[in-house]
């Protein structure tokens, strides 16, 4: 196994290399790819780029926040198998993702019934009011402490 000072060395290494990585491909993969098709057929204005640079700041602290809570999660339940760590993993990465889809379709239904005031002007939605890095952010607090407490509630009753 591998011990203490080992993950923490690991954890470290993961955050810088998933800072650099969503440094450079944020607009690419989060926005494009993840943001834009979910809001199909909503008409996305850039009004200031304050608030992007925010969301962009916010976008690569969420995903250094994976390693993080993984590391956590280790600390409080000791995995001693892949499996588990796997499980949480998994649903660290799927809670993030549900938590930011279903927050990007509430934004696309309420823009959607807003009525069209006249052709000339067109209803548009400023990017800066998106905020889904922190709704994945929230999933991934989430998704790491379901299934931490899970194991460690199991791990309690193995020892009892």
């Amino acid at each position: 196994m591998i011990n203490q000072t080992q993950k923490i060395v690991l954890t470290l290494i993961s955050v810088l290399i998933l800072t650099v990585l969503s440094f450079f491909q944020f607009h690419d993969f989060f926005f494009n790819s993840l943001i834009t098709p979910q809001l199909d057929g909503v008409n996305l204005v850039s009004t200031s780029i304050l608030p992007q640079q925010q969301s962009f700041l916010s976008f690569i602290m969420v995903l250094a926040l994976i390693p993080i809570l993984l590391l956590m999660s280790d600390i409080i339940v000791q995995y001693k198998k892949l499996f588990s760590f796997t499980i949480t993993l998994l649903s660290i990465l799927i809670c993030g993702i549900l938590f930011m889809s279903f927050h990007l379709q509430v934004l696309k239904a309420n823009y959607l019934s807003i009525p069209e005031i006249s052709e000339e002007i067109q209803n548009s939605m400023s990017t800066s009011n998106i905020h889904a890095e922190r709704y994945l952010g929230i999933g991934f607090l989430l998704g790491a402490i379901i299934p931490t407490t899970i194991f460690h509630l199991i791990s309690k009753k193995r020892k009892s």
